[in-house]
């Protein structure tokens, strides 16, 4: 028997967690001689950040608690929300994880009829839990046909599962033009994370 192909990955980020975002922007400023640049607010985890470019397709990201966000309802990732760690952040702020990237999983939703191109985003799911999942938000002109919805995130699974042996917890079928993105095109993951993450969670029943 032939054993499934495993999923090609790369690094995307590595992710500073601080107390403070200027505490996180100083720490970095400080040991690596770069100022760290705005990122964005995560809306749905509460959450903000700011970036360093390490090299092409790699970045730092500095994260912390947005003090004017609102408190999500399920914990914020990265386990922003566990006392001990915020304890230590206090301290300074600390390299928490790293986040991988794999183009497999978009590949294969991608060549499913009805995905648009360039239109496909993989994203993990509490990612610093045992429990951690995958959903799959493609982008199609069927969205708002409940049942050309169903047959496309069949479709979508059905692919993903055969191409990588691994089932997405959840699959999102959204309107075109919907997952945000840079100003030269690519797919922002974190933002498709964070504006999706409610309704991955209430497909994904988690």
């Amino acid at each position: 028997m032939t054993r499934p192909r495993a999923p090609e990955a790369t690094l995307d980020h590595l992710v500073v967690a601080a107390a403070t975002l200027a505490d996180g922007i100083e720490y970095v400023a400080e040991i690596a001689g770069v100022t760290p640049q705005p990122g964005g607010k995560h809306v749905a985890m509460g959450t903000h950040n700011a970036l360093v470019r390490l090299s092409e397709g790699t970045f730092l990201e500095i994260i912390a608690i947005d003090p004017e966000g609102t408190k999500p309802s399920r914990p914020r990732w990265f386990d922003l929300d566990n006392i001990a760690l915020q304890a230590e952040l206090t301290e300074r702020p600390r390299l928490i994880h790293w986040v991988a990237r794999t183009t497999d999983v978009e590949r294969a939703a991608a060549a499913v009829d009805g995905v648009r191109a360039h239109s496909v985003v993989a994203v993990r799911v509490h990612p610093d839990r045992p429990d951690e999942y995958f959903a799959v938000v493609v982008e199609s002109d069927v969205v708002g046909n409940e049942d050309a919805e169903q047959i496309l995130t069949s479709a979508v699974t059905e692919a993903v599962i055969a191409d990588v042996d691994a089932k997405p917890r959840a699959v999102i079928v959204t309107a075109p033009g919907s997952l945000p993105k840079t100003t030269s095109g690519k797919r922002r993951r974190s933002a498709v994370a964070a504006l999706f993450a409610d309704h991955i969670d209430r497909l994904a029943g988690a």
